[in-house]
């Protein structure tokens, strides 16, 4: 298939996605259901209409200035700025590969706006060219035969720019040209004729079609590369760039859920050694009132309990043989209930730690579980009655 034909989906499919909802206009002041009435013997002399071949090329589709838009009270600003910013996006790449294949389309009237009132949707020309100059926005033009035709009757004569802008915007100022009208009420009521624009003394710009041995080098083909080689390569740096969007937004994803889980982690462990700070205190206060230990002892077996082998320390520490055997003689029940529910408790922070660690569950989500626990039940019916 030829290589003009398979790129021109591709690029309006692209062009449409890239701008997204626009702010629209089609300047034909009226919609008119029937043809319009020839007008070339009503111009004034000076502004007669050149049916020569000459004619052909450069046209002024728009004088710059403040002019009545579709929407009362919001006129079409066209200035040097913006018409240069029409010019950038048309000689853009995407401008250059859609202008090489057919250009801006010509009609008569807007039937891509209103097909109900312009029903003829045959194009009768293309702009290949676009320039901003001082007086206004130029394009240049290649007719096909329907144009032709009616450069030589003189049936449509002034163009009707069809362009948008970005939303939003204080005021209407265009930055994109999607088509021409050919009508005889144009709503740029300074329009001129088209077929004799031509008289501009303005210097005409080179032609900046791309050479498609350039399309290839850039593609890294050789130059005698089939429409089909190109075609395929397109897809695949498509197809490559797509994927690097993809993995990109994978691996900002990943890392965000990385940054996530650290903290999560970071928030559970300061808790856990909450917990055990709480325990080592129990413990030690226990310690000191047995008389396994005093209270000079204290700050050792702290250090102690604090250490990588604190389970090891605990079991140390409730071996010891009481100094005051009189005092331990006179603890009561209660006290042996009290160490019993501080090592229940103990028990309790550890199996809610291994359930986190090892079923990546949430502290609140493991102490759900281990609540449920039949041999934890003492311990949550203690603390919550």
């Amino acid at each position: 298939m030829n290589l003009k034909h398979r790129f021109q989906p591709f690029l309006a499919l692209g062009i449409i996605a890239a701008l997204g909802h626009r702010e629209s206009i089609a300047n034909s002041a009226a919609a008119a259901p029937v043809r319009e009435t020839a007008i070339a013997n009503a111009l004034d002399p000076a502004d007669a209409i050149d049916f020569s071949d000459e004619a052909d090329g450069w046209f002024k589709i728009s004088p710059y200035g403040e002019f009545r838009g579709k929407t009362p009270g919001r006129p079409q600003h066209v200035s040097m700025e913006s018409a240069r910013a029409m010019e950038s996006q048309f000689n853009s790449v995407l401008g250059k590969l859609g202008r090489a294949f057919r250009g801006v389309p010509i009609y008569h009237g807007h039937p891509d706006v209103d097909p109900e009132t312009w029903p003829d949707d045959r194009r009768i020309g293309k702009v290949t060219k676009l320039e901003a100059r001082a007086d206004g926005l130029w394009g240049f033009a290649e007719w096909n035969s329907v144009g032709k035709e009616n450069k030589a009757e003189g049936w449509w004569i002034y163009p009707s720019p069809r362009w948008d802008a970005p939303p939003g915007q204080t005021r209407f100022s265009p930055d994109r040209l999607i088509s021409i009208g050919l009508t005889n009420t144009p709503r740029i009521q300074e329009s001129e004729p088209v077929h004799n624009s031509h008289l501009d003394t303005h210097p005409k710009p080179e032609d900046t079609t791309m050479d498609p041995k350039l399309i290839r080098q850039k593609l890294g083909l050789a130059p005698e590369a089939t429409d089909e080689e190109v075609l395929a390569k397109l897809d695949a740096v498509t197809a490559a760039a797509t994927e690097t969007a993809n993995a990109q937004t994978a691996l900002t994803t990943a890392e965000e859920k990385k940054t996530e889980i650290e903290n999560s982690v970071t928030g559970k462990d300061r808790e856990i050694t909450q917990l055990r700070q709480a325990h080592n205190k129990t413990v030690l206060d226990n310690a000191v009132e047995t008389g396994r230990i005093t209270q000079a002892e204290r700050a050792t077996w702290e250090t102690r309990l604090t250490g990588a082998n604190r389970e090891t320390e605990i079991n140390s520490l409730g071996a010891l043989t009481p100094k005051l055997n009189g005092k331990v003689l006179n603890l009561d029940d209660r006290r042996n209930e009290r160490q019993q529910a501080d090592d229940l408790r103990e028990q309790v922070a550890n199996a809610i730690s291994k359930e986190q660690k090892e079923n990546g569950l949430s502290y609140h989500q493991a102490h759900v579980k281990v609540k449920k626990d039949p041999k934890f039940k003492d311990h949550f019916n203690r603390s919550e009655g």
